[in-house]
């Protein structure tokens, strides 16, 4: 129970800086990294339009998503989280889509997990 606590600090914490911050993160920040059009996408991910979602899943698990959209390419960066509720546990999904109606710059280098 105790380790189930610290995950959801955990996911707070991050849900909380990214949507509450005007200003860009550094670098490690995000438990995720990828680049796009040739630099690293996160400095400048956390300043596009940002929408969180939070819900319960019908098992009590928690669960949220946070979309960044780019407004110039239409690049969607979805991040989906959910904590399990028994297990001391998390998970996440990546989710990139172009919404716009160009082709997006090149991205490069996705990981879903940057443990560095």
């Amino acid at each position: 129970m105790q380790d189930n606590i610290r995950i959801k600090r955990w996911l707070d914490r991050f849900f909380r800086q990214i949507i509450d911050s005007e200003m860009p993160v550094k670098e490690g920040t995000l438990p995720f990294s990828f680049n796009y059009d040739g630099k690293p996408a996160v400095p400048d991910l956390l300043l596009w339009d940002k929408k969180q979602v939070v819900a319960v899943l019908p098992d009590g698990s928690p669960a949220g998503t946070i979309t960044f959209d780019d407004p110039i390419t239409g690049l969607r960066v979805a991040w989906q989280t959910r904590q399990f509720v028994d297990f001391p546990a998390v998970e996440w999904v990546l989710r990139l889509s172009n919404q716009g109606e160009l082709d997006t710059p090149i991205i490069s280098d996705l990981k879903c997990l940057d443990a560095r």
